[in-house]
């Protein structure tokens, strides 16, 4: 009877233990999962983040080169010192004495041939996020151009997809 208890005690404690350790690894498994979706999750929402935000850096920009500019001429002697100089630049595009954008691109400012408009040239963009910033913006500038490509105010997001894909991007806002 001795040995039969034993035996059966054996059994049931090494079911416990089998099903001890197959929890923990649906434990563990559970909580990889959950932190793998965390950081998914953190990592959309900051890229997304970055797009809006850039976007309105951008707008803000245009708008106050515009500022700095009024009554003038043209923009003939537009560059990224005169801007940041001018305090037409928000500060978050600044790196010391440079302009980048939240991509590790450069921010570069000039005038048209013809001084009457300047363009914002924005490099350094990655795929994803060169169709998200050019996508629908057409008819907010004079013209935007995709790695040298001029959008056309009826370009389909297809058109704009198809155009970000160099892997890293430039793209061109031209305005007044």
């Amino acid at each position: 009877m001795k040995n039969f208890v034993k035996k059966n005690l054996t059994k049931k404690s090494n079911a416990f233990i089998i099903e001890g350790i197959s929890g923990i690894m649906l434990g563990v498994l559970a909580g990889v999962f959950i932190i793998a979706t965390g950081v998914a999750i953190f990592y959309s929402t900051r890229t997304s983040s970055n797009i809006l935000q850039f976007q309105s850096e951008i707008i803000q920009l245009s708008s106050k080169v515009s500022s700095l500019y009024t009554g003038s001429t043209g923009y003939g002697d537009l560059t990224n010192e005169i801007a940041i100089k001018g305090g037409a630049v928000p500060k978050t595009l600044i790196k010391g004495s440079n302009l980048v954008n939240a991509w590790g691109g450069t921010v570069t400012l000039y005038s048209s041939d013809d001084e009457s408009s300047f363009f914002i040239e924005i490099t350094n963009i990655p795929d994803e996020e060169c169709g998200r910033l050019a996508g629908n913006q057409v008819n907010n500038w004079i013209s935007l151009s995709i790695n040298n490509s001029i959008l056309s105010e009826d370009s389909s997001p297809a058109e704009v997809i198809n155009l970000c894909n160099a892997g890293k991007n430039t793209l061109k806002y031209e305005a007044r």
